[in-house]
């Protein structure tokens, strides 16, 4: 989660101009931890950020 608030600038256009198709979190600790990968969505929610299933952007 840390590497994904830290992104850059230029990554953050490159995700918006189509240049990436997107960013991936393999898990909380380390690849493979989770049975499934997790799949985040955009959502109108207004809920606090809560550093795991909920991510201010």
């Amino acid at each position: 989660m840390a590497a994904m608030r830290g992104l850059s600038v230029a990554e953050i256009i490159a995700l918006q101009n189509g240049t990436y198709e997107g960013v991936q979190l393999l898990g909380y600790y380390e690849k493979g931890d989770t049975p499934v990968p997790i799949i985040y969505s955009l959502s109108t929610a207004l809920l606090e950020d809560n550093g795991g299933s909920i991510i201010e952007t």
